[in-house]
């Protein structure tokens, strides 16, 4: 076949040298990889080798409808595709941890763009999924081939107070059945032979890469170079305390002589996903601060219940509130596992964050 640039309109020159043009850009900037497709773009706008439209000849017209439906949903599939790629990806919110900025089940649209997208390193995997498939569960990409890791450049850096999406560090060995606590955190509870050997419980143990792991979102509070503690519930950064922000909760213990009504939920703005009875260890993590009242007749209900400061404030209004009292430091593991720091959630460092060009003197206590 030969081609003549005069057998083409106007349109089509300009849309197939625009286009061909802005992903040559997109190349130099995505890494030569993904060269692998320019003559694809330049056979559809110039070339024609490919009968890309051969099915709109097909005489019937249900045969015809239908595979140009396909073709549609093929080229939405990879336009889209790219796009959560390099650019902007939805993700839905499961869980309270930045509730009063982000709810539970919230829909939000993260720019990659902000601190440069990382290029995909498992592409091989079925579309529009991240690590799982939908409805019949396993593994949603090919493991092999692997590209290497590379972050493209992107028009900032992350600054203290942003809320970043990250894949969760820890989550390249997972406990398909039990994800939540980690993996190590749950080999540091039962052991590893009792993690592997309960997949009934458990599930399958396998391992993710860095581009497979489980997304997190949470906020920064500190920066490369900067040291970070927490003293009674307080961060501090290089020593000083830092402002809390207006709507900040933290967990408390909530004593009732009755259950809490949906009225009264719904009047403290308390997330129902929340609301739950306090387990029988966090009650006795609390012994000594008077949560508890051995001689008392009444009904003692205990609610664990995250709070703001006006939230807290509104509880004696309440009719069966009786006391409310920071959740104790929870029993378990704390990372880095296997290390006797002293430290708890509540009152946790300093820890130094290491910046570029930084020397760090490696020892027994700070290696982890």
């Amino acid at each position: 076949m030969t081609f003549h640039w005069k057998d083409l309109t106007p349109w089509r020159r300009v849309k197939g040298v625009a286009f061909s043009l802005l992903y040559l850009l997109f190349c130099l900037w995505a890494g030569p990889f993904w060269l692998i497709f320019l003559p694809l773009i330049i056979d559809y706008y110039f070339l024609h080798i490919i009968k890309w439209g051969w099915y709109k000849n097909i005489r019937n017209k249900t045969l015809r409808t239908i595979c140009s439906w396909v073709a549609d949903i093929i080229y939405c599939v990879v336009a889209v595709t790219l796009i959560f790629a390099f650019f902007f990806q939805n993700f839905a919110i499961p869980t309270s941890s930045l509730e009063k900025t982000l709810l539970v089940g919230d829909y939000l649209f993260v720019s990659k763009l902000s601190y440069g997208p990382r290029s995909p390193m498992t592409p091989l995997t079925m579309p529009l999924t991240h690590n799982t498939m939908p409805v019949i569960g396993g593994k949603s990409y090919m493991e092999k081939p692997q590209l290497p890791y590379k972050r493209l450049k992107g028009f900032g850096q992350v600054k203290e107070g942003d809320l970043v999406v990250f894949n969760f560090p820890a989550g390249d060995t997972v406990a398909v059945k039990q994800p939540n606590p980690d993996y190590y955190t749950w080999k540091k509870l039962v052991g590893r032979e009792d993690l592997w050997n309960r997949p009934d419980f458990y599930g399958e143990i396998v391992y993710r890469p860095v581009d497979r792991r489980d997304h997190y979102v949470k906020r920064c509070v500190a920066l490369p170079g900067q040291t970070l503690s927490i003293r009674d519930n307080q961060i501090y950064i290089d020593g000083k305390a830092q402002k809390n922000p207006r709507n900040m909760e933290l967990n408390y213990l909530v004593k009732m002589t009755s259950e809490l009504t949906i009225d009264q939920v719904d009047e403290l703005g308390i997330s129902y996903d929340d609301v739950r009875a306090a387990k029988s260890e966090e009650i006795a993590a609390s012994a000594g601060s008077g949560l508890l009242d051995s001689a008392s007749t009444k009904p003692q209900i205990i609610y664990h219940l995250p709070l703001t400061k006006a939230m807290l404030a509104k509880l004696p209004s309440l009719p069966s509130f009786v006391k409310a009292v920071v959740e104790p430091t929870p029993l378990g593991p704390l990372y880095p596992l296997d290390y006797e720091t002293g430290w708890t959630r509540d009152n946790y460092g300093p820890i130094l964050i290491p910046a570029k060009g930084m020397t760090v003197p490696l020892n027994r206590l700070n290696l982890a």
